[in-house]
């Protein structure tokens, strides 16, 4: 049966219409980062590989029809709602594409004539990818009757991939080439840093905050849960930065980075892992005394000889 789902997703993928969302939603994105189809695929990839990884440290913490449909197919089309434009809420433009992003996604699948119970854990890690899914309507929380709808649990697990997928992908790959250029000559003046705290605007350090990332990667430390036995483990973002532009301060800093970074430790936390950042090879972690990201601090074990 997951086959016959895998098989269905790919052809969705491969479609013209798809393809045609994905460059429009781009299009309508065009003030933001590239919200493209390769941020699509890379957020895809991105989350099967960590998937991959849990699974092969812990067999059966995902089922097939997860590894073979939900996780990739939500990771996919989290952003495939960008293609609509804002809706007008209050005489305002409200950016609502995850609402619109399950609705043309579900279009879509109900083309490919997949069953209404598969469709289910993509829809919803779609319509609550967002911060005001996880934060807002704690979508990640279990439900009261979690134990008489065991499928709750596939739509959680799906979501919190999706959220560390689409979270921790960002890079400098990502940031518009008018607005790189403009970083990039900041950088190379030495203002770089400077211009963010006195001049940039929060879409700004956005930008700053991702043009300094050069490369991210998940991985999973099966040794290292600060010995609370909830947790089997860490999964951790490994960052190398570009400190001449900014450092993890100011990436903290940045409203949509805070934020994301609290998402991805409930949905690690959903899939039994503490999270971590570790960037240019400094470890940190969410102080919850403080409600700060805090450097970790090495604590050296004198040796026994």
């Amino acid at each position: 049966m997951t086959q016959i789902l895998k098989d269905a997703l790919e052809r969705i993928i491969n479609s013209p219409e798809a393809k045609e969302l994905y460059k429009q939603a781009d299009i309508m994105s065009a003030a933001l980062t590239k919200h493209g189809e390769p941020h699509a695929l890379g957020v895809m990839d991105f989350g099967l590989r960590l998937a991959q990884e849990i699974e092969a440290y812990f067999p059966g913490t995902f089922t097939q029809e997860e590894m073979d449909f939900s996780i990739p197919a939500a990771c996919y089309s989290h952003d495939i709602g960008r293609s609509h434009a804002n809706d007008i809420i209050d005489g305002k433009p409200k950016d609502r594409h995850e609402i619109w992003g399950s609705r043309i996604f579900k279009r879509l699948m109900n083309s490919a004539a997949i069953p209404l119970v598969n469709q289910e854990p993509v829809c919803y890690a779609i319509v609550n990818h967002r911060a005001n899914g996880v934060l807002g309507r704690n979508a990640l929380d279990p439900k009261a009757d979690a134990a008489s709808n065991p499928r709750h649990d596939i739509k959680r697990r799906t979501l919190a991939i999706t959220v560390l997928a689409d979270k921790c992908v960002g890079d400098a790959e990502r940031v518009r080439t008018r607005d790189a250029l403009k970083i990039q000559i900041l950088r190379t003046l030495g203002l770089s840093r400077w211009y963010f705290f006195n001049n940039a605007d929060e879409d700004e350090k956005n930008d700053f905050a991702n043009y300094s990332i050069k490369h991210a990667e998940l991985v999973v430390d099966p040794n290292d849960n600060d010995d609370d036995r909830r947790y089997k483990g860490a999964i951790i973002l490994r960052l190398d930065m570009d400190e001449k532009v900014c450092g993890m301060a100011e990436v903290f800093s940045v409203k949509w980075f805070r934020e994301a970074y609290h998402c991805c430790g409930k949905s690690a936390n959903v899939l039994g892992f503490v999270f971590r950042i570790e960037a240019n090879g400094q470890s940190w972690h969410f102080d919850k005394q403080s409600d700060s990201w805090q450097k970790r601090i090495a604590i050296p074990v004198p040796r026994r000889d």
